[in-house]
Parts: structure tokens; sequence; C-alpha cells
């Protein structure tokens, strides 16, 4: 969406002062701004973060770009409920490891990373983890507008868009055959 008054303004700059590959450019930088704000005021809008994979799991985006569909475990180490939830849902992780369509992820946040380290190890969780640093962390929470956790999303991976940001931890089967992942 473009302001029409910045769009009148750079358009009516003094052709004497600016030549047209000036205002041509103003034009595309202030086309290329107003798309960033966009995508930051968009909570549906995926973010790209950088993470770290639990041991030699494949990255995120090659996650990403197996499944059509990735259900987003966003949990921290600190989270009572997070860790209360991680069986029923490494349970659901089991039962449909050979989805085609969708995979579970989770995405640790907020946490030190040797505590994830160790709580995976145990071999409580195993479908693939995500740690993200706090910077990361702070960044990916933002962007998402998440308060609160354990958070439970169902990103479209064709164009990183959550078509459910916080998804009930009852219904998270409910919610995929909704979306036509389960039969």
């Amino acid at each position: 969406m473009k302001a029409p008054l910045v769009v009148s303004a750079i358009s009516s700059l003094d052709q004497k002062s600016f030549d047209a590959k000036e205002i041509e450019l103003l034009r595309n930088r202030f086309d290329a701004y107003i798309k960033e704000m966009d995508l930051k005021m968009d909570e549906s809008h995926f973010p790209d973060f950088v993470s770290t994979a639990y041991k030699d799991s494949d990255s995120f985006d090659t996650i990403k770009s197996r499944y059509e569909y990735i259900l987003l475990d966003v949990w921290a180490t600190w989270c009572s409920p997070c860790i209360q939830q991680h069986p029923t849902v490494n349970a659901l992780s089991d039962k449909y490891k050979d989805a085609e369509t969708f995979a579970i992820v989770g995405i640790a946040i907020s946490s030190p990373q040797n505590l994830w380290e160790e709580y995976l190890s145990k071999g409580d969780i195993l479908y693939p983890n995500y740690f993200l640093d706090e910077r990361a962390s702070q960044s990916f929470l933002n962007s998402l507008n998440i308060k609160s956790i354990p958070r439970y999303a169902l990103l479209r991976t064709k164009d990183s868009k959550l078509i459910e940001h916080s998804i009930a931890f009852e219904r998270i089967e409910e919610v995929l055959k909704e979306h036509k992942l389960l039969h």
C-alpha cells in the first residue's frame, strides 16, 4: 500500500534538481520501504531467522522446503507447560512421521543453549528441533507478536504464511484435519 502523499511528492520533485534516474531510485526505495513495513506489520508473515539444529538434524530451511506445512511447537526449557506437553506432541510426531504434507518442528526460544541440548539429549523430543539465541528469540517473538508459550502455529511453507497463529494444545489434530493434512 503506497502512501499517496509521498508518491505524489516524489512524482512532483523538481526536474531541475533531480534527474529521472534519481526520481526512479527514490520511488523504488520508497516502494521497498513500504513493502518491508507491510511485512513487519503482517503477523501472518513468518520471519527468516538463524537457528541451530539439534545434533545432525537438517536445517530448518531444508525441512521447510520438504513439506507444504509445518506445525510449529514454540517452547523454552524453563516453560513447565511446554515440557508437560512434549510427550503428547512427540507422540503426534511419531504417529504422523510418514505424513508427506506436514512435519512437526520445535523452536526453542529464550533458553540457554546448553540446557536445550541437555533436555533434548534425554530423548523426550524426537521431532526436529531448533534453537534461537536470545537476539533471534526476541526478533522471532516480536515479529509474530508472541506473548506467551507454549505456542503452536501452522506454517504454510510455499509463501511463509502462518495460517494458524495460536492453536490450542487440545485442538492440534482437529486443526490439522481442518486443513486437510490428516484424513
